[in-house]
């Protein structure tokens, strides 16, 4: 399936309360301690054209938690720059 960005990607049964792996990506930096308040998320953070990137990326159990996760990004002051499903 094209998803009309030109990336080609399957979905299998993906479900609101179906758990799944989200790549999200913010621009600041978070720091590695709040991982266990952010989901348990993986975090890393790289500097691209002077400004900082924040990546976050793990397994969550449902969507739910990821709007859970995304409002606490806001709360957080994060502009959020890309939501990605990895199955």
């Amino acid at each position: 399936m094209n998803n009309g960005a030109g990336r080609n990607f399957h979905i299998k049964s993906l479900e609101v309360s179906t758990p799944a792996i989200y790549l999200i990506e913010v621009q600041g930096t978070i720091e590695q301690k709040l991982s266990d308040n952010l989901s348990g998320m993986n975090i890393t953070s790289y500097e691209q054209d002077g400004k900082y990137v924040t990546t976050l990326i793990g397994r969550l159990k449902d969507q739910a938690a990821l709007a859970g996760l995304l409002k606490a990004l806001i709360d957080l002051r994060l502009p959020i720059l890309l939501v990605e499903y990895k199955g």
